[in-house]
């Protein structure tokens, strides 16, 4: 088991662990569930999903270039794939 950053990679694999595989394991910590995270994946990408948008306040907090929506935007379907 490898660790990347603060993240303990899949036991499974050598790579650092998803962005939806990330979420998902943080949902199941926090349900305190004894469901393996795999179960939570479509929670997982619910919550990516709707993240696609950011709101005004994320906007006004860091985004200065022009194009910061598509860039976003892009981040997050990354994440998604």
């Amino acid at each position: 088991m490898k660790v990347f950053g603060n993240v303990i990679a899949s036991i499974e694999e050598d790579r650092p662990p998803t962005m939806i595989e990330r979420v998902a394991r943080a949902i199941s910590r926090a349900e305190a569930s004894d469901i393996m995270w795999e179960a939570f994946v479509p929670e997982a990408r619910a919550a990516i999903a709707a993240m696609r948008e950011p709101t005004e306040e994320m906007c006004g907090a860091g985004f200065h270039d022009a194009n910061y929506m598509a860039i976003w935007q892009a981040m997050i379907d990354a994440a998604l794939c």
